[in-house]
């Protein structure tokens, strides 16, 4: 018989098969199938079978017979699907598709087998770590192994004998043999040093790849002969046999083969020999697999094959004599030897945060399996409960609660809310009502199973309700509430305690209504601890080793939850063993245990009461009381008369207590409070408003205003910042605008209703703030303020005021009253005011213009506080009595109290009793408030300091002055009526410096404690700061001062730790660059800056070197100290004005204010007396403003002629002034001719009234060619490291020789004794430096011989010497010029004599020295060899200055010096005020100094005409062309350095543009005349150069 064979490899794509021949081979890698067509030839054809496009596919296996290839793969979104695909040698590639065989609970699949004589898949999981089978299309799964198991890998079937042979990491890794139908176990091959992972079988021996060891073994069946067959190069993974080939891929870095070998017997020893390979491919191969039916063909005909064996659901193969095992899928239980059950009868399911898991309790097993849900991604479940008669699972999904039907798995939602916090959930099944506890709203809560009809249960008093159950025949509710227990009926009357105590700390209670017990876990004891219903017979059960998350009671058993990820059991009846039934789950949240379609203890039509729901009719709910139903009604509604039907209740009181709102209706006689939904921490002020019906609220905590409906929904904060003390609000909910007081600030302010367009309404001649109400009707605003009295200082008197809506029409209605006023409320039917007297105990009232005082005839009221009067009935509240009070008010009986609690403020809530007139807010247009005035008119209203347009729009201020507070940032308009008002931004903390961009109306300021700087939009509706700049490693840097520039929207930073000015964006905080760094021989400490936007300046004051005043230009360029001396102290603040074009500053030293002109001349005192420490100065208008930090000051004087000088703001501590001023559109920098990639400077033109713009850059760049671009100056090749200005060798690198000008080449290396070499070895191994490249390797990673250390060649480029050690370059010039410069002095032996004269000393020079002193008496002889030999030395100079070496020359500029030692152009001096552009030169080296490379620039500019280079010293310095290598030449030794300019430090020009060393320098006549008088050359450009 012919025999086909193919050879699949798992790629990570499936291919369609196309014609082969012999022994095709199926293999697969991360992301694809692939066929090899003949793997007996040497280069089999690759043939694709298919690709995915995300999945990752691990193994593969075939069905022969049905020509079906499986493989398992993972998607991205970690999901694990078994695939297949049906295959042929004539098929065509649209034959058939792929189809999914199982993707539900699956892990990671690592081993795929395929019983095609029983139709069975089998497959390993090493997430679950089980081991699975179920029928080829997916179907009747089965658990075979779930204990000591873990981590298995692939898997591989016998059918001749009924065994599978799989790869087990429990304990020590192994390879077990199992039989097929999981029924025995036995370890064939175990080691500790063992790493097997993939498995193939043939004629009863076992093959396996060792990944450690990198070969393949082998074992007989039986255990016996275990020998290795083959070593192999690399690591092998994948393996398969057929007769006398193996097949294995193998692993490396940069690829993956396929190869063969042929098994050979050598006597007793049986290897593989004649390996070779047969493909290769990038991708990883994970499993491979020759498509043949000879490995696994059973001599008989399987018993599974026939009808199934008999068997009701699977068949397995098993091993001799069974030859089969009928077998129950998992949580199915056996009927009979052949037959199951058809379906689940009693489960535990478990919530496990995004899975619902079932396990059987049919069966012993306790296999868990995931519900098939729909989708288990972004779940959260978290509490259920189950109804036995609708069979549907309730689940606490996040914050939802659904039902799941356990047979369809249809869900459906019954509770959404967004703020509910769900802590447990239980069903009274009997009244098919459905309980849960909400942690959020501190309430329980019940509706109709389908989630309609909801009802508040319980609400009043609890304070941390967190477990709840229900016995359902007996209508009993039980909970836990903190500490305690308590009981009521199912509508929450007959409430009781039942347990309370710390020594119970009762945690998940449940109830078993079968033993008619209650059941919970005590986690201050550890124990299950179980009670009679009644709360007698209290026991402990058992007590536990750890804490619990859940407790349930099912069938005579306890079943828990343990933090030790396990779920356990133990029986109620007797003290057994507890049982593990879970072991390491994570995330377990509840469990639930039942009988399907079972309610425990009856059904609900069979219990007495059953119906009575139903007798009851009720128009919204019924809740069950022992026997009987009661009708409950929802939130703002009441029962009539007949006790069924519920009507909307137009009336409702309100009041604020402890942290939450509660409130009951007026109509109803039960007076049932609620609990309204809120996040209110100390409620203390409320009000309403009827149009929108929410309801505002203070939080005396948090300092907010709050809003939400009654029924919690919709909450959102009004006012979140620039609230002190806030103690009062009122709303005039016609107008829709809100009022406030504070009591701290001392001001009455009005804002739109959402908070939006704040308002200062009132701010003088206020004292203490007590009350506050509005009008609505009358347009009027009441206020009550009281103060000591001056005649009886001990006695408080008040004052009621009274204005128009709008603050206009201000007057005094009460004053000089005795007591206090507060609580102001109106009687609308009886136009009169009612207020509260606290100190006096009375309740008064008085017409509404202040007249007829009298007061409410009640005795013993205590501390009376928040009045509301609704019909003829008044309510307060009696602070120390804690209590709420009502009375009628006409017919003056006794008081009654109708609430013992602690109240703040309470409310009463209706719609308007008076009819409403036209609203006239709403036909006007006003941007920001609308308020009422007069009779049925309206008027607009601006923002504090904002100005009303004749349009109805507001528009911001102009000109004004930021002031930064510690914790707030605040708004001075100069002689504005309207007072200081805050930003409202939000989390303003720690503020050390603040600044205005005018172009944006954004703040920007610096956080001190967190090193951050933050933004904000000065907007009415924007108030939340985002961080503009957040150093990465904080530690490193510290922002001590800043200041914008609005025109080129850039924020300069001072950096006060690393002494530096930073530019940054101001839109998106990128850093622009640094324009001044602090150096060693340049140092600055500067502490403030001010900006001139007009002429391009900034001025810095600066503590180092000595107390000065600098200015520069924008870009930190042409730096100049303009003060500085003994007059100089510690000058702090500093301020300019562009206009006068004058300099201010502050000397907290001297405590003094100064200025100048820009060039420091014109210096004269300011202010001089009582100042004590000025940090801040401001310029705005013709005023100069300054803050003292002791005084908490903030002051101003007349620049005109220093005067006026005035106190103006008082804080208590002032971080910061700004002045803002208008923008000048006009600016250059604001529309610029060019779009400058960094740095945008103003330039005069040929008038001095108009301005260009140019661009510029900061340090470390330079100005490319099209003069609007900044790019790097150099950057140093690869292997090299960046010195100051030029770079040298990595491996120069901590070599003990300073190679850098600035040494930074050997700071921070490990230290080796003087004289000796680092070889950069951990740890520390210093050698000789004789012993550095001497051809035999001292270090032991032998790095003193590297060729990157020794740079061996065979010669030197042109113009180069070579020397003998170490085989380094150096220029030809420095041949023989008196200086050593190679280590072994190689470049100064068999030097010409002639070139050694006039030269330093050297040993090989004194030789001649000697011979010319014995010769002295020939003093005629010494003379004429003196004068040959200086003839001799003029020509060889001459020469040298032949050799051209182009630069740019600066002999031509006259050697003026700025304080920085920086030369100047000619005509300008350090004194001149237009000196604020250099030319683009670099320093002349002085003539005496000899060539060397410390002096090398890092750039030049060069032009394609120029002269070429004659072989240039190189440089190992690359431009941005990549390709070009750096030249590998010896570093030179130094003795002289010529200094080069510094261009890290703000001070020099910038560097000429960097291009290739290929090509020259442009050269002026008079600049090569003057390059020509140097009789050195100058340094090469340390750039690239061209191959």
């Amino acid at each position: 018989m012919t025999q086909s064979f193919f050879l699949f490899i798992t790629l990570g794509f499936i291919s369609v098969i196309t014609p082969v021949r012999g022994r095709p081979l199926l293999f697969s890698t991360r992301h694809s199938i692939e066929l090899l067509d003949n793997v007996q030839d040497s280069q089999p054809q690759s043939h694709n079978i298919e690709q995915p496009r995300s999945p990752t596919i691990y193994r593969l296996s075939f069905h022969f017979y049905e020509h079906d290839v499986y493989w398992a793969s993972l998607s991205k979104n970690d999901k694990s699907t078994i695939y297949k695909r049906y295959v042929s040698t004539n098929s065509s590639s649209s034959e058939r598709k792929k189809t999914v065989v199982l993707d539900e609970d699956l892990g990671t699949i690592e081993g795929l087998a395929v019983d095609w004589m029983a139709n069975n898949i089998y497959w390993t999981d090493s997430e679950k770590n089980r081991i699975e089978v179920a029928k080829t299309d997916g179907t009747l799964r089965k658990v075979l192994i779930h204990r000591r198991i873990f981590d298995p890998k692939d898997i591989v079937l016998d059918l001749d004998d009924g065994y599978m042979y799989w790869i087990n990491w429990y304990g020590r890794p192994n390879i077990e043999k199992t039989a097929m139908d999981g029924s025995t176990r036995k370890v064939l091959v175990e080691d500790d040093n063992f790493m097997p992972r993939s498995l193939a079988i043939w004629s009863r021996k076992l093959y396996w790849t060792e990944m450690n060891s990198n070969s393949i073994k082998s074992i007989g069946v039986d255990g016996n002969g275990k020998k290795s067959i083959l070593q192999t190069a690399e690591t092998p993974y994948a393996l398969d046999v057929i007769g006398s080939q193996v097949l294995w891929s193998q692993v490396s870095t940069s690829k993956n083969e396929v190869y063969k070998c042929t098994l050979m017997a050598n006597g007793t020893d049986v290897r593989c020999y004649q390996s070779h390979l047969i493909y290769e491919t990038k991708r990883q191969i994970t499993s491979l697999r020759i498509f043949s039916h000879l490995p696994q063909m059973p001599t008989d005909k399987s018993a599974c094959n026939s009808k199934r064996g008999n068997c009701s659901h699977l068949c397995l193969i098993a091993p001799s004599p069974k030859s089969f095992s009928c077998t129950c899928p998992t949580g199915l239980a056996r009927r009979s030897a052949s037959t199951c059950a058809s379906e689940t009868n009693e489960m535990l399911l478990v919530a496990q945060r995004s899975r619902l898991l079932k396990i059987s309790l049919d069966t012993t097993e306790f296999i868990d399996i995931c519900l098939p849900l729909v989708n288990n991604k972004n779940r959260y479940f978290n509490k259920l409960a189950y109804d036995a008669l609708s069979n549907r699972l309730f689940a606490v999904d996040g914050k939802l609660i659904k039902s799941i039907h356990l047979r369809t798995l249809e869900e459906r939602i019954v509770v959404d809310d967004p703020k509910s916090e769900t802590e447990e959930l239980d069903i009274d099944w009997i009244g098919g009502n459905l309980y849960w506890i909400d942690s959020f709203y501190k309430r329980i809560q019940a509706s109709t199973l389908n989630g309609t009809h909801k009802v508040v249960v319980v609400s009043d008093g609890l304070e941390d309700p967190h477990s709840l159950a229900i016995h359902s025949p007996a209508a009993f509710l039980y909970w836990v509430d903190g500490l305690k227990i308590e009981r009521s009926y199912l509508d929450g009357s007959n409430r009781s305690v039942l347990f309370e105590g710390g020594d119970i700390q009762p945690r998940s209670l449940k109830v078993d209504c079968q033993g008619d017990k209650l059941y919970w876990f005590s986690s201050a004891s550890k124990s299950i601890i179980t009670a009679a219903l009644d709360g007698t017979n209290r026991k402990v059960l058992i007590k536990l080793e750890h804490q619990i998350s859940s407790l349930e009671v099912y069938n005579g058993y306890a079943y828990w939850i343990d933090i030790l990820r396990s779920l356990k059991r133990i029986s109620l009846k007797n003290d057994s063993n507890i049982t593990e039934i879970l072991a390491d789950k994570p995330d377990m949240r509840d469990l639930i245990a039942f009988r399907v379609g079972d309610a425990r203890c009856t059904v609900r039509s069979g219990v007495s009461g059953g119906d009575v729901c139903k007798r009851r009719r009720c128009s919204y709910i019924c809740l069950r009381r022992s026997t009987e139903g009661v009708c409950k009604c929802p939130s703002g509604f009441y029962l009539s008369g007949n006790a069924k039907t519920c009507i909307k209740s137009d009336a409702f009181l309100l009041y604020a207590a402890q942290k939450r709102l509660h409130y009951f209706s007026l109509n109803d006689s039960t007076q049932n409070f609620i609990t309204m939904a809120s996040t209110a921490k100390n409620a203390i002020a409320l009000s309403f408003d009827p149009i929108k019906k929410k309801v505002y609220w203070i939080d005396s905590i948090n300092r907010i205003i709050v809003s939400a409906y009654l029924n919690g929904s919709g909450e959102e904060i009004v006012i979140k910042t620039g609230l002190e003390n806030p103690i009062d609000l009122t709303i005039d909910w016609l107008a829709q605008n809100l009022y406030w007081i504070d009591s701290r600030t001392k001001r009455v302010e009005l804002s739109a209703i959402d908070g939006s367009a704040r308002r200062v309404l009132f701010w003088n001649d206020i004292n203490n703030l007590t009350s506050l109400l509005v009008d609505p009707y009358s347009n009027f605003v009441y206020f009550a303020h009281n103060s000591y009295s001056k005649t009886k200082p001990i006695r408080l008197v008040s004052a009621l005021e009274r204005s128009g809506a709008d603050g206009t029409n201000r007057r005094a209605l009460i004053q000089n009253k005795e007591g206090t006023i507060h609580s102001l409320t109106i009687d609308y039917e009886n136009s009169v005011l009612y207020w509260a007297d606290s100190d006096s105990g009375l309740i008064q009232y008085s017409d509404l213009d202040g007249k007829n005082v009298r007061n409410l005839p009640f005795s013993d009221i205590d501390y009376p506080v928040g009045l509301a009067i609704y019909s003829d009935s008044i309510y307060w509240i009696e602070k120390r009595r804690k209590t709420i009070v009502t009375a009628n008010k006409k017919m003056l009986k006794a008081a009654r109290v109708i609430k013992q609690t602690s109240a703040n403020d309470l409310l009463i809530l209706q719609p308007p009793r008076k009819p409403i007139d036209g609203d006239s807010c709403k036909q006007r247009h006003c941007s920001d408030i609308c308020v009422r005035v007069g009779n049925n008119s309206s008027r607009c209203l601006c923002s504090t300091h904002y100005k009303l347009r004749e349009d109805g729009n507001c528009e911001r201020p102009k000109e004004f002055l930021v002031v930064g507070e510690k914790t707030k940032i605040y708004r001075y308009v100069p002689d504005d009526a309207s007072p200081t008002v805050p930003f409202p931004f939000d989390e303003v903390r720690n503020v050390r410096s603040v600044t205005y961009d005018s172009s944006t109306n954004s703040v920007f300021w610096i956080d001190g404690r967190r090193n951050v700087i933050l933004k904000a939009t000065d907007s009415q509706n924007d108030f939340v700061p985002i961080v503009l700049w957040k150093s990465e490693d904080p530690s490193r840097f510290k922002p001590s001062h800043l200041v914008v520039n609005p025109y080129s929207s850039h924020l300069y930073v001072i950096d006060g730790r690393n002494n530096s000015i930073y530019i940054i964006r101001t839109d998106t905080g990128e850093r622009v660059g640094t324009i001044l760094l602090s150096t060693t021989d340049k140092k600055q400490r500067p502490r403030q800056m001010a900006i001139d936007t007009i002429n391009g300046y900034i001025f810095w004051t600066s503590l180092l070197p000595g107390p000065s005043i600098w200015r520069a230009s924008l870009d930190g360029k042409n730096a100049l100290r303009i003060v500085s001396g003994e007059t100089l102290e510690k000058p702090i603040a500093i301020a300019v004005d562009p206009r006068t074009r004058k300099v201010f500053w502050s000397d907290v030293s001297l405590g003094q204010i100064e200025s100048t002109d820009y060039d420091g001349g014109q210096r004269k005192v300011i202010v001089s007396q009582h100042l004590s420490e000025p940090r801040s100065l401001a310029i705005l208008g013709e005023w100069l403003y300054w803050s003292e930090r002791k005084k908490g000051l903030v002051e101003r004087i007349r620049l005109s002629n220093n005067s006026d000088r005035t106190k103006i703001l008082a804080f208590e501590f002032i971080a910061g002034l700004s002045s803002v001023s208008a923008i000048d559109y006009n600016h250059p920098c604001k529309k610029p001719s060019r779009k400058c990639s960094h740095i945008c400077l103003p330039e005069r033109g040929f008038s001095d009234s108009s301005l260009t713009s140019k661009c510029s850059c900061p340090l470390d760049l330079t100005l490319s060619g099209d003069r609007a671009t900044c790019t790097e100056a150099f950057v140093c090749a690869e292997n090299y490291i960046r010195c100051k200005d030029t770079c040298i060798v990595d491996s120069w690198r901590c070599d003990g020789f300073v190679d850098c000008e600035d040494g930074s080449d050997e700071k921070n290396c490990p230290e080796c004794p003087i004289g000796q070499w680092s070889c950069r070895s951990k740890p520390l191994e210093c050698i000789g430096l004789n012993q550095l490249c001497d051809g035999q390797a001292d270090c032991l990673n032998s790095r003193d011989e590297s060729d990157a250390n020794c740079r061996k060649r065979e010669s030197c480029p042109p113009g180069n010497f070579m020397c003998d050690h170490r085989k380094a370059c150096i220029p030809k010039s420095l041949h023989c010029d008196g200086i050593k410069h190679c280590s072994d002095y190689s470049d100064e032996r068999k030097c010409n004599i002639s070139k050694s004269i006039n030269r330093p000393s050297s040993p090989h020079r004194a030789q001649i020295i000697i011979i010319i002193i014995v010769a002295v008496a020939l003093k005629t002889f010494i003379v004429i060899v003196i004068v040959v030999a200086c003839r001799r030395q003029v020509p060889d100079r001459n020469k040298k200055k032949k050799t051209t070496y182009p630069t740019k020359s600066v002999s031509n500029v006259t050697s003026t010096r700025n304080e920085m030692g920086l030369a100047l152009p000619d005509g300008h001096s350090k004194d001149s005020p237009h000196s604020t552009l250099l030319p683009d030169v670099l320093p002349q080296p002085a003539p005496d100094i000899l060539y060397d490379r410390g002096h090398v620039t890092g750039c030049s500019s060069t032009s394609s005409s120029s002269t070429p280079l004659v072989d240039p010293p190189p440089s190992p310095v690359t431009t941005t062309y990549s390709s070009r290598k750096p030249h590998r030449s010896k570093k030179l030794r130094k003795k002289h350095y010529i200094t080069p300019p510094n261009y890290t430090s703000g001070f020099y020009p910038n560097p000429p543009t960097p291009r290739s060393s290929v090509q020259a320098l442009s050269v002026s006549p008079s600049t090569e005349r003057s390059f020509y008088n140097n009789p050195y050359p100058p340094p090469p450009s340390p750039i690239g150069f061209s191959d």
